[in-house]
């Protein structure tokens, strides 16, 4: 049986943590490319390209708080308990 290491291995929805967002960035810093830090680090391809597409944008790479509800609802999803 081949010897994997999964240490990396994600959820297709979980998120990327401040840490690994620099990693991404130190490799393509250090000249690996996109498929090269794909192989070693394990993150999809499409992360990898956003966080460093936001790295060279100026943008954060840090991932973006979410609430779990909605701050607010609107009219219509009152329920009929809340509307009386």
């Amino acid at each position: 049986m081949p010897d994997f290491d999964f240490s990396n291995e994600m959820s297709k929805n979980s998120e990327l943590t401040e840490s690994e967002h620099c990693q991404i960035i130190g490799f393509h810093k250090a000249g690996f490319s996109r498929n090269d830090i794909n192989k070693t680090l394990g993150f999809a391809k499409t992360t990898i390209t956003w966080t460093i597409q936001n790295y060279h944008d100026g943008k954060s790479t840090k991932t973006t708080p979410r609430s779990d509800c909605p701050r607010t609802k609107a009219e219509h999803e009152l329920t009929n308990c809340e509307k009386m």
